[in-house]
């Protein structure tokens, strides 16, 4: 985990470097998350084991970067990163991931949000038996979509898209082996930003980290 953080002390320099973007926000909270929880819920085994690891040496990261030019920020080349502390995380989602009429063996019932990245959207962990290896993507709606990966390897993907909005959406393109209009906007716009993003070393990552 400490490798993956220095990638992403790595990534802010790169924003800092690249005259193609703005960066408006990058914060990251590297006090642990409080110890006596983590192992609690080290015990329970209920929690995808890297999101503990994270929290056991950071407490959240938030950023934010846009295009420099207006016409890729109206293409939705802006990044956004929303990892909230711990204890936010695990708290009681009811009325915001759930509702009273969601079907009580519902997995939404069980999702945590752990990169809270845009208002009707993120990706987490659920707490349900036989979804505990992975991390999932969630529009607040319809079922959990499985990412196959665990939050170390989700962390290091969101780094190599540069932690592009919506992102997932190439994992999702990769898993469908379909494209998708958000995975076809940021292959073609990306690059633009990030010259040295590529979406074939991308997918070489993904089915290298992904849990088979």
């Amino acid at each position: 985990m400490i490798e993956i953080l220095q990638q992403l002390m790595d990534f802010q320099q790169e924003l800092d470097s690249n005259n193609l973007v703005i960066k408006e926000k990058f914060e990251y909270e590297s006090t642990p998350a409080d110890a006596a929880q983590i192992d609690t819920q080290r015990q329970l085994r209920r929690i995808e084991p890297t999101v503990l690891d994270y929290f056991a040496v950071q407490n959240g990261i938030d950023i934010k970067w846009k295009a420099a030019d207006a016409s890729l920020v109206e293409n939705e080349m802006v990044g956004t990163v929303k990892v909230n502390p711990f204890s936010e995380v695990v708290k009681d989602w009811s009325g915001v991931v759930f509702f009273d009429n969601e079907p009580t063996d519902s997995a939404s019932r069980k999702f945590f949000p752990v990169d809270f990245f845009a208002d009707e959207a993120a990706a987490g962990f659920c707490t349900k038996d036989d979804y505990r290896a992975m991390m999932y993507f969630f529009q607040f709606e319809g079922d959990l979509i499985p990412l196959h990966v665990t939050f170390s390897s989700y962390l290091q993907l969101m780094l190599h898209a540069k932690a592009c909005y919506y992102w997932q959406y190439l994992i999702i393109a990769i898993n469908n082996k379909k494209e998708n209009e958000v995975s076809e906007r940021i292959k073609l716009h990306l690059p633009k930003v990030f010259p040295r993003f590529s979406f074939a070393g991308f997918e070489a990552l993904y089915n290298n980290l992904r849990i088979k």
